[in-house]
């Protein structure tokens, strides 16, 4: 195929990629602009919201062979699959339907995409956090062809896996509901390790940076404390924290299945970037979410 999605730049997760978002303008797709993107997307927004993707058309613009562009959307997981996620629509030959029509960011030629249907959608989200959903893109090379996976290692695919938590004055616990599960193709069970950690602050300025945020922070780095993961927990007090893991280990999954878990802690200072990743047994990256919580500068003193 001729189209190609937009990788994550340089110390961005793979499943952070800021190529896929969310527009809050309900307008034409080629008026849309990322400087318009809904920054964290949750399932009630607006009808006629636009979901997009910058992607690169290394063949000529408006060509019948650049293959199609898919666009779920899922639960907050570590590993989103073809069987969670949910098909928002498919364009079927994105390059065409723009007429080559482009928009530069960063010094290279993109396409802005779009699928239809728009926000809202059919199937609302099924767990909690506020209705926070993740977003997938995955080309193929016809509409016919559906993808294989759902993996964001994959070249074809592109996943916004990141949840943004906006604390007030002397608030200091975090938590996020998210699920761990199989991964797209495995056919037996498997065993698969979650680890937790605070990505350093040269890494959270490159996420900013990347995904254009503007967020209230004061420049003071902040520390994440009692950090972990816990089975389920709807209400997470300072006892419930306690028995917050920093990592699971040798955690058995069959094909299909899926666990409910919590990510919980404590923040100290302005900001903190925390990552949530899956492993194999191997040691190859399964997928990942990320977390960024801060404190609101209107709030602070």
């Amino acid at each position: 195929m001729a189209l190609t999605i937009d990788r994550p730049p340089a110390g961005v997760p793979i499943w952070a990629n800021p190529h896929i978002w969310l527009s809050n303008l309900p307008a034409t797709p080629l008026n849309v602009d990322i400087s318009h993107q809904v920054v964290n997307p949750v399932a009630n927004f607006t009808p006629g919201y636009l979901m997009t993707a910058d992607m690169h058309d290394t063949g000529a613009a408006g060509t019948s062979d650049s293959g199609a562009a898919w666009y779920y959307w899922a639960d907050p997981s570590t590993a989103i699959t073809l069987a969670t996620a949910h098909q928002v629509g498919v364009d079927p030959n994105p390059a065409a339907s723009h007429n080559g029509k482009s928009f530069t960011i960063g010094g290279a030629t993109h396409l802005n995409e779009y699928s239809n249907p728009s926000w809202p959608f059919a199937t609302p989200p099924l767990t909690v956090n506020g209705g926070h959903i993740c977003m997938i893109v995955a080309l193929t090379d016809s509409p016919t062809s559906v993808p294989a996976s759902l993996n964001p290692n994959l070249p074809n695919v592109a996943q916004r896996n990141l949840n943004l938590v906006a604390m007030g004055m002397g608030v200091k616990m975090f938590h996020m509901a998210f699920e761990m599960g199989a991964p797209d193709g495995e056919d037996g069970p498997g065993t698969y390790r979650l680890e937790m950690k605070q990505a350093p602050t040269e890494e959270l300025k490159r996420l900013l940076e990347a995904f254009r945020l503007d967020l209230p922070l004061q420049g003071v780095e902040g520390k994440v404390g009692n950090f972990g993961v816990m089975d389920f927990t709807p209400c997470v007090d300072e006892q419930a924290l306690k028995h917050a893991r920093p990592a699971l280990e040798r955690v058995e999954m069959r094909p299909y299945q899926r666990r409910g878990l919590t990510l919980a802690g404590t923040l100290d200072g302005d900001a903190a970037l925390v990552h949530v990743i899956q492993y194999r047994e191997k040691g190859d990256i399964v997928g990942g979410i990320s977390m960024l919580v801060y404190h609101t500068r209107d709030e602070k003193k």
